[in-house]
């Protein structure tokens, strides 16, 4: 009985240093994970930033025939 103690002793604490590593690899996969996650974003942003330039060119743009065919038609 006293052996089949140690042997459930022995056995939780190796369990314990298994869980330990597994655990810390996670926490490194999911940082790494959130840092692949975090550049995406910030490239995302990037992204949506000059569009929304283009977009205020092009609007620009716009107002500028409209206004120029206005003048021709006046003209």
């Amino acid at each position: 009985m006293k052996l089949c103690g140690k042997i459930i002793i022995l056995s939780l604490i190796l369990f314990g240093f298994f869980n330990i590593g597994y655990g810390q690899n996670t926490i490194k996969e999911l940082r790494k994970r959130q840092d692949v996650l975090s550049k995406a974003i910030e490239q995302t942003e990037k992204a949506l930033q000059s569009i929304q330039k283009q977009r205020v060119r092009t609007i620009n743009q716009l107002y500028l025939l409209n206004r120029q065919i206005k003048r021709r038609g006046e003209l």
